[in-house]
């Protein structure tokens, strides 16, 4: 199993998956339920296309602060399971209280997907739009 957790520039848990520069990743011992290794993994491409980037890199939970419609949607639809709502914290410590049941997320941080924009289609493309929080994807997969 492969926990990722988004990153801002100084390396801190990002509240939002689009504006993060880097994701930490965790892979767990299965029987123990126990972080053995991290890592960075760098991003290539926008937001938009992560998700196919995530299931690539096996990653299988994805915690966020806050993450839009159309990720999520692609996210579950790769197998990946998104948990939004998640408080800011150490990126070892959150993937420690996921995998310990204690971490209590709360709302998604992240509302702006949920007012209709939607990806029809899950597949790489490629545009030139900011992804920054206060942007909207207007992406036609």
């Amino acid at each position: 199993m492969k926990i990722a957790i988004p990153l801002t520039d100084s390396r801190e848990f990002s509240a939002h998956y689009g504006a993060s520069s880097a994701l930490a990743c965790f892979e767990v011992d299965a029987p123990t339920r126990t972080l053995r290794a991290e890592s960075q993994l760098l991003p290539l491409g926008s937001p938009c296309s992560w998700p196919d980037w995530l299931h690539a890199e096996g990653i299988n939970v994805m915690l966020v602060g806050g993450m839009g419609a159309g990720a999520r949607e692609r996210c579950t639809a790769l197998g990946i399971e998104v948990i939004t709502g998640v408080p800011a914290g150490k990126p070892a410590e959150l993937a420690a209280r996921y995998l310990a049941g204690t971490l209590q997320p709360g709302a998604n941080a992240c509302g702006h997907g949920e007012h209709g924009h939607a990806h029809a289609h899950e597949h790489t493309h490629s545009h030139e739009h900011d992804h920054a929080h206060a942007s909207h994807c207007h992406c036609s997969h």
